[in-house]
């Protein structure tokens, strides 16, 4: 099993094979719960995890404090596991805040994967080594000169990806054939008590969508697409992911 730690502030996310997860070590450490109970957790409800990918371990030897030799197991979950997991903790404020910063890390590996992987070679034979090195030098520039937003850097960033035909950051697989709605019907039919204001502050202090040009924008197209209707900008949401977007912000 492969590895490479991603994160460089917190070094909470590792590469795994491919994919970004995180080590039940460190759920432990950042949500201040004994790593026995996280990895009890884990192991009674492994058959729920393993519906969301294989669910990953890797194997130490270590002695304890007499010299006795053992075996020390740590589990690393992707994204939608790792989601389930934090459901199945008590929400105590160590617990919220640090899911929170799991949402963002994740957020930002996903970025840092599409920024690192173009489509196709196929794709880049029409632009050129030094038009792709004034590109970013053009973007490095503005970036260090100008305050920016991080919105107003992801706008900027696409346009450049567009004419350097990268995949832009809001890349994701299509799903032409899941239906959307709005976040009033999907209130209603989930009886959430909430205002669908007070989900949208919600989601945007989980970085989920942010506020450009008065309209909300929809960050994670896991959970919805950006559309437009009526001169009027709003996310639409897929119903098959709205529950795993409420765990996250209630």
């Amino acid at each position: 099993m492969n590895s490479k730690i991603l994160s460089q502030e917190e070094a909470i996310i590792e590469l795994i094979d491919g994919e970004a997860c995180i080590s039940h070590k460190i759920v432990a450490k950042f949500s201040e719960i004994k790593e026995k109970s996280i990895l009890d957790l884990i192991t009674k409800y492994s058959s729920d995890f393993e519906e969301f990918g294989q669910l990953r371990f890797k194997i130490a030897t270590v002695r304890n404090s007499v010299g006795a030799v053992n075996e020390e197991k740590t589990y690393f979950s992707n994204e939608p596991q790792s989601t389930l997991l934090m459901t199945y903790l008590r929400n105590t404020e160590k617990v919220k805040t640090f899911k929170k910063k799991l949402v963002r890390d994740f957020f930002k590996m996903r970025k840092q994967l599409q920024i690192s992987k173009p489509t196709t070679n196929e794709n880049l034979i029409s632009v050129s080594t030094e038009n792709m090195r004034k590109e970013f030098e053009a973007l490095h520039f503005a970036f260090a000169s100008f305050k920016m937003s991080e919105n107003e850097k992801r706008i900027l960033t696409n346009k450049v990806f567009e004419k350097l035909n990268f995949p832009t950051l809001e890349t994701q697989p299509k799903r032409k054939s899941e239906p959307v709605f709005t976040l009033t019907q999907l209130l209603e039919d989930f009886q959430i008590s909430f205002s669908p204001h007070e989900i949208n502050l919600k989601l945007q202090s989980f970085g989920i969508i942010q506020r450009v040009g008065g309209y909300w924008f929809l960050e994670n197209l896991k959970f919805g697409v950006n559309e437009s209707y009526d001169n009027y900008k709003n996310p639409k949401y897929y119903k098959s992911t709205f529950q795993e977007l409420l765990n996250i912000v209630l």
